[in-house]
């Protein structure tokens, strides 16, 4: 992964809740956005997941060594996608200047350099920062099985004389429609503005939710689908952007999920 940024790979792609239903029955006022370190990566000829694994326990020790504290990570893997990707990697910061401060740090340390170059052997990737806000969690708890929990994203453009001032009026509807499920199975909402080093096919803006099971997203769905809201909502997002929906799989690998 040949990248000039902290931690090693990716993400971007955001997700989907019209599609997703990862909506919750208590909505929650928009929290202030984070920066998310956005990293799209192929594993190099002959490694996998265990390299990558490796290669993220390696900079754990190192960042321990160096006396850093390494971002909250997450990796995606396409799972119902057209994808030219093998997975992505996305580092969560609180702010730009967080974000600023820890990078000068890593790059500057020589033990972030080693865990980059170990890094550089498993994967090659592309990098991007994107705003990301949480819009919505649901009441109960998340307990992701094994294979990880599950993402619906949604990747979106704004239809001709749209633009960033139609999002308020969205998620202020897709918040009626989420008032309107009764499950309390944890899930959680996010919405994603791609911002510097985001390539020209990068998509306006993405949404996504996060369920901790196929059967978990698929209950969420289907009762979105059934609430008084659906159609609207559908037909509002219709109107203001054009969008494509994928699942991925996804795990938290930073710190290790236990």
């Amino acid at each position: 992964m040949k990248q000039d940024t902290h931690l090693f790979l990716a993400l971007t792609l955001v997700v989907g809740m019209l599609a997703a239903g990862a909506y919750a029955p208590s909505a929650q006022a928009m929290d202030a956005p984070i920066v998310r370190e956005i990293y799209t990566c192929s594993f190099n000829e002959g490694k996998d997941m265990d390299d990558l694994m490796a290669a993220r326990d390696f900079y754990l020790k190192q960042m321990e060594k160096a006396g850093q504290d390494p971002a909250t990570a997450f990796v995606w893997v396409p799972y119902k996608v057209a994808a030219n990707f093998d997975f992505l990697w996305a580092n969560n910061q609180g702010s730009m200047m967080e974000y600023a401060e820890t990078t000068d740090e890593f790059n500057a340390s020589p033990e972030g350099k080693a865990a980059m170059e170990r890094f550089n052997t498993d994967a090659s990737c592309t990098s991007s920062l994107a705003m990301r806000q949480q819009i919505y969690q649901a009441d109960g708890e998340m307990t992701p099985g094994a294979d990880g929990a599950v993402i619906n994203a949604l990747a979106c453009n704004y239809n001709h004389g749209r633009g960033p001032d139609d999002l308020t009026d969205i998620t202020s509807h897709i918040a009626r429609a989420v008032g309107s499920i009764d499950l309390d199975d944890g899930s959680a909402g996010f919405i994603s503005v791609p911002t510097i080093g985001a390539g020209p096919n990068t998509r306006d803006v993405y949404f996504y939710g996060v369920s901790d099971s196929m059967t978990s997203w698929a209950k969420r769905n289907m009762a979105l689908q059934a609430s008084e809201e659906y159609a609207s909502l559908g037909r509002h997002f219709e109107n203001v952007m054009d969008c494509s929906s994928a699942l991925f799989t996804a795990q938290r690998v930073v710190p290790p999920a236990e």
